[in-house]
C-alpha cells in the first residue's frame, strides 16, 4: 500500500513538472485525471428515514429514490478499505462530491484519532439532509480522501421528491342524530380516504391527519356553532392502497332547509395535492314528540338483615325499629306514563331525607324497560336512627339528573331494646364434685319488653352476668378474685323469645368460702353489640355449707313412639344401596345401628324425643352424615335421604371424620340413650349385615394398661417428643407438657422412674393412676353367659376397646412431585383415639415427625374420643422408597402404621396398614344377638336373675368413672381455650348433676343388696 501510494505521488509530481516545462494545460489536465484514478477504496450511498429505517430505491441500477418533499432523511455512506494497509486517524475522511452533491451541506466526516479501519473492512458515515421540494430531482454524492488524495471514485444517490397523495373513498355519510343540547342539531359524518402515495400514513414521526374545513356558514365542527375547521389525526398506520375511515360530528342551529358542504385534505407537515368535498342538503327537522314520565309508589315491606318482616305499629302508623340497625325497605314503583328504559332511569334518594341509604342510586339495568302500568321493585338498604329519634327515608324516580313524579316517604322511629327481671330469681347451693369448691345454681327469668324477638343467631342475644371486683365467688371453678368478672349465658340453638315473653336462664357460680357470705350479681340482656339499658341486681346470704343427701326419684317407664326411616342412594346413579351401615346417634351416644335392605332403607323404631343425626357408610363408598334433626311428640316420624358416592381408590378409608361430628347444643338436655354401645334398637328387627361391609369403629375409654417402654426419640422432633437419652442411658429429667396433659386427661400423675443403681438417673416416665380410678375404670367383672363363644366375644370386645387408632388426612409434601436430591417436608392432620406424645419414622434415609401444636381440637363423645393435631415430617436426602410412620400415645404404639411412598418425579402415596384388624364391635354384637336367641329361655332367665345386680353395679361404676373423665376433659379443653367459659360451665354443671344421681343410685343399690343378704 505504501509503495503504491508513493508511486502515485511520484507520478503526480512528474506530470506536474512536465506541465510547468511545456505549459500545455490541456495535456496537464488530461494527465492529472488519468493518473488520479483511485483504486484503494470503494463507496456506496443508501437512504434511511429519520427513524433510520432503510428505504428501498425506486431504481436499483441508478440508485434513485422517491422521497416525500421537504422531509428529513439520512444518507448512509459506506466506504470499504480495498488497500493492503489499515486506515487510522483523522487523515481519512469523506467529503461531498462537488461535481454532483446538491443536498449535502458544508463539512467533511473523518475517522477519529483512535479509530481504525482494517484492510477489507468497512466504515459507515451518516449525513442528515432535507429532501427537495416536490417535483425537484437532486443528487447526493460523496468521495473518500486521504489528506488531499482521492481513495475512491465518487458514489451517489438520485433523490426525486413528491407530495403525499390521497383519494376520497366511495363510502361517506352525513346523517342527523339525536342531540342532547337544546336548540342545536347534531349530524354524524364519516369520510373514507385512500392512501394513494408511496409511504405509510403514521400517527407519529411523522404525523398524518385529515384537515377539514366548512364551505358555508350554516354549521360548525363544534357545538359552539363557531368552529370552521378541525383536524382528525391518524390513530393507526395506513399502508399504501389502504383506506382509513374518519368519523366526526358537525352542529347547526338552522331549522329551515340548508346544505352542509365539507372539504377534506390529507396532510403531513404540508397539505397533500389532492382535496375532496362532500355535501348534503338538510331538510327541516321533524318535530320530536314530547314524552311525559310519571310514577307511583307502594311500600311492600320492611325487613331486618335476616329477612324477618317488620310489622307497622297500629297506634302510630309508623315503623318501630331497633336503634342504629341495618334494615331493608322493599319498594314497588309503578310507571304511570311513558316507558322507562335503563340505565337512564333510576330510583334516587331525595336530598331532604334524614335517613341515608347504604348504597347509591338504584338504576334499571342496560336494556331493561318498564312500560306504562308496569311495576319495578327496588330494595333500599338503610340504617335506623339513634334510640328515641325518628327519621324519614325519601325516594323518587329520575331520568338522568331530572326527577319526575311525586316522591315517596317512609317514617321510622327507633326504640331501645329492653328487658325486665322476673319475680323469682334464685341462688341455691347444689352438690359439688370438686374438692374444696362449692357450687351454686342461679336461676334468672328475663321478660322481653322490646318490640322484636330475642334470637340465638343473627343477632345473638344473651344474658350478661357480672360481679364486683374482688369478690370471693367466681364464674369458673378455677377462677380467682382477679380473673373473669362477667360471663354471657346464651339462648338455645334456634330459640326465639317473642315480645312480652320470658326466658329462664340457669348458670353456676363457684366459691371456696366455708363461712357465711353474701353473693351479689348483676344481670342485663345483650343483643350481641350492646348491653340493654336496664341492669338488675340479685343477691343472697350464703350460710356455711351443710352436708345434704340428694333424693333419688323413682324411675317412670317411658314409651318412645318415634321412628326414623333412613334411605341410602348412590350419588351418581341414584340407585338404592343395600348393605350400607346406618347409625342413629345423638351428641352423647349411639342409639342404634342397622344395615339397609334391598330398597336402600332401614327403620329405626322406639326413638325417644330429642336431637339426632344419621350417618351411612359402605365399603368403597364415601361417608355421609345428615345435619341434626328433631324427634318430638308433634313430629314423631322422620325420613332422611342419604347419598354416598362410590370411591374405589384403595387409599381412601370411608370412616367417620371427627370434623363432621355435631357439637352439643348449648342449653339442650341430652336425650336418654338406651345403650352406649352401638347395637340394634330394642324392639327393632335388624336387617342382616353382609360380612364384607365395614362398620365404623368406636373407641370406648377403658382402664389404662401398664405404660409401655418409651419409644426412642427422633432427631430434631418438635412438640410432643420424649426426653432424649444420653450415652449413659439416662433421660432428661424435664417431662414434656404433652405427656403431663395426656396423663392428666386419664386422671393420673406423671412420675419419673429413677434407676435403682443410679439415683440421679431417669430411666423412664410413668403415668400413675390412683387405685380408685383404676377400679372405677375396670368395673366389676361381668359373669359369662355361658360357653366358650361368650368368652371369645368378651376377649374380642376388650381387645378392640384397647386399640390406639389413628387416621391421617390432607397429607401433602414440598416439593411435589418428589426430588430425591431435595430435603422434603410434609404436612397433614392426624386424628387419634388417644393423645399423641411421639412418632417414629424409619426408611431409606433419616426422617422424623412431630406435632405442630400440643392439641388442635378434641371431640368428646359418650362412647369414644377423637384428638386432632396438625403434624409435620421431614425426610433427609436421598428421598426415595417407603417410609414407615408410627404414632405413640402415653400407653402404647398405634395399631395403624402409615407407609409413605416417595419416588422421584412422583407425588407422595400414603397407605394405612392396620396391625391385627379386629372384627368391628357392631358385627360382634350382632352375632351375639343371634347366638343369644338360640339359648334356652330358662337358662337366660336364670343367669339374668343371678347377675343382674352385679351388672347394674358394674354399669353404674363405669358410668361414674366416665363422668369424671368427661369433667376432666371439659376442663382440659377450657384450659386450652378450645371451648368458651359458658359451654364449660354448662357441661360441668350437667355432668355434676349426672354424677350425683349415679352416686345416689349406687348407694341405694348397694344398700338393697346388703339388706337382701342379711
Amino acid at each position: 500500500m505504501v509503495h503504491s501510494q508513493r508511486r502515485k505521488e511520484s507520478n503526480f509530481a512528474f506530470v506536474f513538472l512536465a506541465c510547468l516545462l511545456f505549459f500545455a494545460s490541456g495535456f496537464c489536465a488530461a494527465s492529472l485525471v488519468a493518473t488520479a484514478v483511485p483504486d484503494d477504496a470503494s463507496c456506496t450511498v443508501s437512504i434511511l428515514d429519520s427513524s433510520e429505517h432503510q428505504i428501498l430505491p425506486e431504481n436499483s441500477a441508478t440508485n434513485s429514490y422517491r422521497l416525500l418533499e421537504r422531509t428529513a432523511y439520512i444518507a448512509k455512506v459506506t466506504v470499504t478499505n480495498l488497500g493492503e494497509e489499515s486506515w487510522s486517524g483523522i487523515r481519512y475522511c469523506i467529503a461531498e462530491d462537488t461535481s454532483n452533491t446538491q443536498l449535502w451541506g458544508s463539512g467533511i466526516r473523518c475517522l477519529s484519532n483512535t479509530e481504525t479501519v482494517e484492510s477489507s473492512s468497512s466504515k459507515d458515515f451518516k449525513i442528515s439532509f432535507i429532501s427537495p421540494s416536490a417535483g425537484v430531482s437532486k443528487i447526493f454524492g460523496a468521495v473518500m480522501y486521504r489528506h488531499q488524495n482521492l481513495l475512491s471514485l465518487p458514489c451517489k444517490a438520485i433523490i426525486n421528491s413528491l407530495k403525499g397523495d390521497a383519494a376520497l373513498g366511495k363510502e361517506y355519510s352525513l346523517n342527523e342524530v339525536a342531540s342532547t343540547i337544546s336548540g342545536v342539531r347534531n349530524f354524524s359524518v364519516s369520510m373514507t380516504m385512500e392512501n394513494a402515495g408511496y409511504y405509510s400514513w403514521t400517527s407519529s414521526s411523522p404525523t398524518y391527519s385529515l384537515y377539514l374545513k366548512r364551505n358555508n356558514d350554516f354549521f360548525s365542527f363544534k357545538p359552539d356553532l363557531v368552529a370552521s375547521t378541525t383536524t382528525i389525526g391518524v390513530d393507526t398506520a395506513v399502508e399504501p392502497k389502504n383506506q382509513k375511515k374518519f368519523e366526526f360530528n358537525v352542529y347547526s342551529s338552522k331549522v329551515e332547509l340548508f346544505s352542509i358542504s365539507i372539504t377534506g385534505i390529507m396532510k403531513k407537515e404540508n397539505y397533500f395535492e389532492s382535496y375532496y368535498s362532500i355535501s348534503k342538503e338538510i331538510s327541516t327537522p321533524t318535530p320530536t314528540p314530547t314524552l311525559e314520565y310519571g310514577a307511583s309508589y307502594e311500600l311492600v315491606d320492611i325487613s331486618d338483615s335476616s329477612g324477618n318482616k317488620i310489622s307497622i305499629d297500629s297506634e302510630s302508623h309508623s315503623y318501630r325499629l331497633i336503634a342504629n340497625t341495618l334494615y331493608n325497605a322493599n319498594l314497588k314503583a309503578t310507571n304511570t306514563k311513558d316507558s322507562w328504559v335503563g340505565p337512564e332511569f333510576c330510583l334516587s334518594k331525595a336530598t331532604s331525607a334524614s335517613l341515608q341509604w347504604s348504597a347509591s342510586d338504584l338504576c334499571l339495568s342496560s336494556g331493561e324497560s318498564v312500560e306504562k302500568n308496569s311495576n319495578k321493585n327496588f330494595r333500599i338498604q338503610f340504617t335506623s336512627p339513634l334510640a328515641g329519634a325518628s327519621g324519614t327515608l325519601d325516594a323518587l324516580m329520575k331520568k338522568g339528573a331530572t326527577p319526575f313524579g311525586p316522591s315517596f316517604q317512609i317514617t321510622a322511629y327507633s326504640v331501645p331494646a329492653d328487658a325486665a327481671l322476673g319475680k323469682d330469681p334464685s341462688i341455691a347451693e347444689v352438690a359439688s364434685t370438686i374438692s374444696g369448691v362449692r357450687n351454686f345454681s342461679v336461676s334468672v327469668s328475663m321478660e322481653n319488653l322490646g318490640y322484636y324477638s330475642w334470637t340465638s343467631s343473627s343477632p345473638v342475644y344473651s344474658l350478661n352476668v357480672s360481679r364486683e371486683v374482688g369478690t370471693n365467688y367466681y364464674f369458673g371453678p378455677s377462677d380467682s378474685a382477679t380473673s373473669v368478672y362477667w360471663t354471657f349465658i346464651g339462648l338455645n340453638s334456634g330459640e326465639k323469645i317473642a315480645p312480652k315473653s320470658k326466658k329462664n336462664f340457669v348458670f353456676y357460680v363457684y366459691s371456696s368460702k366455708t363461712d357465711p357470705f353474701t353473693m351479689s350479681l348483676y344481670v342485663q340482656m345483650n343483643n350481641g353489640l350492646n348491653n340493654f339499658e336496664n341492669k338488675y341486681s340479685i343477691s343472697k346470704s350464703i350460710p356455711a355449707p351443710v352436708p345434704s343427701v340428694t333424693a333419688i326419684p323413682e324411675a317412670t317407664p317411658i314409651v318412645f313412639p318415634g321412628t326414623v326411616t333412613a334411605k341410602v342412594y348412590d350419588t351418581d346413579s341414584e340407585a338404592a344401596i343395600s348393605g350400607a351401615v346406618l347409625m342413629l346417634a345423638n351428641t352423647s351416644a349411639v342409639i342404634a345401628v342397622g344395615a339397609s335392605v334391598a330398597d336402600g332403607s332401614y327403620l329405626f323404631e322406639n326413638v325417644p324425643p330429642g336431637e339426632y343425626f344419621v350417618n351411612a357408610s359402605k365399603d368403597s363408598y364415601t361417608y355421609y352424615q345428615t345435619p341434626m334433626f328433631s324427634i318430638t311428640s308433634a313430629s314423631p316420624s322422620v325420613t332422611k335421604l342419604l347419598y354416598i358416592k362410590n370411591s374405589p381408590d384403595p387409599t381412601i378409608t370411608p370412616s367417620p371424620s371427627p370434623s363432621t361430628t355435631p357439637s352439643p347444643t348449648p342449653g339442650a338436655t341430652p336425650s336418654p340413650a338406651p345403650s352406649t354401645t352401638p347395637s340394634p334398637t330394642p324392639g327393632a328387627t335388624p336387617s342382616p349385615i353382609p360380612s364384607a361391609t365395614p362398620l365404623p369403629t368406636f373407641f370406648v375409654p377403658t382402664a389404662t394398661p401398664t405404660p409401655s417402654p418409651v419409644p426412642p426419640s427422633n432427631e430434631n422432633a418438635g412438640s410432643g417428643q420424649y426426653g432424649t437419652a444420653s450415652q449413659s442411658g439416662c433421660l432428661d429429667s424435664t417431662i414434656s407438657q404433652v405427656l403431663i396433659d395426656a396423663c392428666r386427661v386419664k386422671g393420673g400423675e406423671m412420675k419419673l422412674v429413677m434407676s435403682k443403681t443410679n439415683p440421679s438417673c431417669v430411666e423412664n416416665y410413668a403415668c400413675v393412676l390412683p387405685a380408685a380410678t383404676v377400679a372405677a375404670q375396670t368395673g366389676v367383672p361381668t359373669p359369662t353367659l355361658g360357653g366358650s363363644f361368650d368368652q371369645a366375644l368378651k376377649a374380642r370386645i376388650q381387645a378392640e376397646s384397647l386399640k390406639f387408632r389413628v387416621r391421617i388426612d390432607r397429607f401433602s409434601t414440598s416439593p411435589s412431585p418428589i426430588d430425591e436430591n431435595t430435603e422434603t417436608n410434609s404436612t397433614g392432620f392426624i386424628n387419634a383415639s388417644d393423645i399423641i406424645t411421639n412418632f417414629s419414622c424409619t426408611g431409606n434415609s433419616a426422617c422424623n415427625c412431630w406435632t405442630l401444636s400440643n392439641l388442635l381440637e378434641t371431640y368428646v363423645m359418650e362412647t369414644y374420643t377423637w384428638y386432632s393435631y396438625p403434624f409435620q415430617c421431614r425426610f433427609k436426602t436421598p428421598v426415595k422408597g417407603n417410609y414407615s410412620i408410627i404414632a405413640y400415645s402415653i400407653d402404647s404404639a398405634a395399631s395403624d402404621e402409615f407407609i409413605v411412598s416417595l419416588n422421584q418425579n412422583e407425588r407422595a402415596i400414603i397407605t394405612t396398614v392396620s396391625q391385627g384388624e379386629s372384627v368391628p364391635v357392631i358385627a360382634v354384637v350382632a352375632s351375639v344377638v343371634i347366638a343369644l336367641g338360640m339359648l334356652a329361655f330358662g337358662a337366660f332367665a336364670f343367669f339374668d336373675f343371678l347377675f343382674r345386680d352385679a351388672k347394674k353395679i358394674s354399669s353404674l361404676e363405669a358410668r361414674k368413672s366416665q363422668i369424671v373423665e368427661d369433667i376432666k376433659m371439659a376442663k382440659y379443653r377450657f384450659m386450652k381455650r378450645q371451648i368458651d367459659e359458658a359451654t364449660f360451665r354448662k357441661t360441668t354443671a350437667e355432668k355434676e348433676k349426672e354424677y350425683t344421681l349415679v352416686v345416689s343410685q349406687l348407694k341405694t343399690l348397694k344398700k338393697d343388696i346388703k339388706a337382701a343378704d342379711q
